[in-house]
């Protein structure tokens, strides 16, 4: 308990850099997705040289919390919105984190187990719900007791074979190392967290749309009771797909600020996470570039390096990997953008 205290601090830390900028909303996001880049960077590098331990992710992340609060006490700034607070989007903002939680610790309704269809009150279950998620618990776990990345598969004798997941992997380790959690019965905490995150960028993105509070919190309450099943996972769950949408709406909350540094980093973070999600990503990108707002492609010249030297360190650890093959690569990456047909056509079941 204690490490995963100390953890969090670290964590969070980097986000005492939201008072450097005056609109704090701007400030979260600028920080959320710098540090998520920061964490799959030394997630990627640290694996990728087998040197992915505690001592070494904590004393990272530390500095980089340091260097963090340091700017943030240097450059302190006013906020320059002075906004009374929203008290129904704080309510219908509890109703979505007590949802989620309740799914996992304070469940009541009908469930679906090894005996059938059974109704449950007040029941506790905190392992990973969906199959997909259980696979992931066991490439995490493989990433964090070997401290390399997940290029093999643990559920088949460590038989090596292309992840194209690796980093959704990666990056989910990084921080249950840092936070000291149990991969198995902590991961819902990630789902969780998650969760409410895309129902907040959800708000936000509405609210930057110019609807009110009032429409604005009430989808954010919907958008938690969207469809979840076996066959149709949705936001309850911690999979590549769910965590990638997070980063996704995150670009376009960036857009709609007009800060290009929020909009591409998160794209970037999302295709890596999630690579298949370019089938969403290029439209966004095609969106931007007809939009009204010219000029909004021209980065700047730091951010520019930045997410060069970001990109330039993901191709030399893919490159050093063994076994690699571009043309592999290059192959299972255009199968994302273009799908061949299933044998047999369409699927039909009898009513």
């Amino acid at each position: 308990m204690f490490l995963t205290i100390l953890g969090l601090l670290v964590f969070l830390l980097p986000f005492s850099a939201i008072v450097c900028f005056g609109s704090r909303l701007r400030g979260f996001l600028t920080v959320f997705v710098v540090s998520s880049a920061f964490h799959l960077l030394v997630a990627f590098t640290t694996q990728s040289f087998q040197i992915f331990s505690y001592p070494v992710i904590f004393y990272t992340h530390l500095v980089f919390g340091i260097l963090a609060l340091c700017v943030a006490l240097k450059y302190k700034k006013i906020s320059e919105q002075k906004k009374p607070i929203d008290w129904f989007f704080l309510f219908a903002f509890t109703i979505v984190v007590l949802l989620f939680v309740s799914i996992h610790y304070y469940y009541s309704g009908i469930v679906d187990d090894v005996n059938g269809v059974q109704m449950v009150q007040r029941s506790s279950y905190t392992y990973p719900l969906f199959s997909d998620e259980w696979s992931a618990v066991s490439f995490i776990n493989y990433s964090i007791e070997s401290r390399s990345l997940a290029f093999v598969n643990p559920l088949n004798n460590n038989a090596p074979f292309i992840n194209f997941l690796v980093g959704f992997h990666s990056f989910v380790s990084e921080i249950v190392l840092l936070l000291s959690f149990n991969p198995l019965t902590q991961y819902v905490w990630f789902a969780i967290a998650n969760g409410i995150f895309i129902c907040f960028i959800i708000y936000t993105i509405l609210r930057l749309s110019g609807l009110s509070v009032y429409s604005a919190s009430i989808a954010m309450m919907a958008i938690s009771f969207i469809t979840n099943s076996g066959n149709l996972p949705g936001i309850l769950y911690l999979m590549p797909f769910t965590l990638s949408l997070s980063f996704l709406f995150s670009s376009i909350s960036g857009f709609l600020l007009k800060d290009k540094l929020i909009t591409f980093l998160s794209l970037m973070i999302s295709l890596v996470i999630y690579p298949p999600m370019i089938v969403f990503i290029v439209p966004i990108l095609i969106a931007i570039l007809v939009s009204k707002k010219r000029g909004f492609c021209m980065l700047s010249k730091d951010a520019f390096l930045f997410i060069s030297f970001f990109a330039l360190i993901l191709i030399i650890i893919l490159f050093g990997i063994k076994d690699f093959s571009f043309g592999e690569i290059s192959k299972q990456f255009i199968s994302f953008l273009i799908r061949e047909n299933v044998e047999g056509g369409i699927v039909s079941f009898k009513i």
